[in-house]
């Protein structure tokens, strides 16, 4: 009868928070292999991500941008002035989604 108190105190004296000194080992090995795993998303994959987030933010923009040319060429204009310079905001803007959208395309031939 003392024999089998005696294995169940060194049974007991042997575990970590219930766990044995094996189950421990394990999970530290596991903890290890997914710390050591690689990024899910590299820089240049984020870089691109975020560049065809703003090439649609752009597109939408643009698509806008024909609405309201469209409209404009519905409505008339109250002055010279004011035509102009919905014109040349619209050319701006154009420019700027062709600007991204050709950094878009260089990012993915790269």
């Amino acid at each position: 009868m003392a024999n089998i108190l005696f294995q169940q105190e060194s049974i007991s004296g042997a575990s970590v928070l219930g766990l044995t000194m094996a189950e421990v080992v394990l999970l530290i090995l596991f903890t290890l292999l997914l710390g050591s795993q690689p990024p899910l998303l590299t820089d240049k994959e984020r870089e691109q991500a975020k560049l065809l987030l703003e090439a649609v933010r752009l597109e939408a923009r643009v698509a806008l941008i024909e609405k309201g040319v469209a409209e404009l060429r519905i409505n008339t204009f109250r002055t010279r002035k004011h035509f102009f310079r919905e014109l040349v905001l619209a050319k701006e803007k154009a420019a700027q989604a062709d600007r991204l959208r050709q950094q878009l395309q260089e990012h993915r031939s790269e």
